[in-house]
């Protein structure tokens, strides 16, 4: 197992947000999607070409794509900035789920039709992806934020909040 292979993966968002406060963005939030969508298919193109070198192709790829993030302005497309909200809610799940639904659906399945594939791959991700994020993610998450400050609960008004900060050593 390569896990120089796996960098990619990560190295986008730690260098684009290592630069996030030293680029301004200068382009319309607007055009972002298209550059997503034109990113990917540049990638798919170089995949079925390089071979073993798309390693190292998703290497500078990761680059170029973490350097061209903070151009962008936030956008102000409300629609598709809930979508974003959405999927970003999910994501984990999607992370972690994705590659099972992939090997269910083309692995064990093998439809015929590979846009049919690609919408049962879809909607099996979002499915196991959801019910993952609400039966295990978000109450770990609540479970743990209780758990880490058993206080925090009685810190919520002007009274006690000296009270608080001397408990919690602040």
């Amino acid at each position: 197992m390569n896990l120089a292979a796996y960098v990619p993966c990560f190295l986008a968002g730690v260098t684009c947000y290592a630069l996030r406060d030293r680029i301004t963005p200068k382009l319309s939030g607007r055009w972002w999607p298209l550059v997503v969508l034109g990113a990917v298919a540049a990638y798919c193109v170089a995949h079925t070409v390089s071979g073993p070198l798309i390693y190292w192709f998703g290497w500078v790829y990761c680059i170029l794509i973490a350097a061209l993030i903070p151009l962008f302005a936030e956008s102000q497309i409300r629609w598709l900035n809930r979508a974003a909200e959405r999927v970003a809610t999910y994501s984990y799940g999607i992370y972690l789920l994705h590659v099972p639904a992939l090997h269910i659906v083309f692995s064990l399945w093998r439809p015929e039709s590979l846009a049919l594939g690609l919408v049962v791959f879809v909607a099996i991700s979002a499915a196991l992806s959801i019910v993952a994020y609400h039966v295990i993610e978000a109450p770990m998450v609540r479970l743990v934020s209780r758990g880490a400050r058993p206080w925090q609960s009685t810190c919520s008004d002007r009274a006690t909040m000296a009270a608080c900060a001397t408990r919690s050593g602040s």
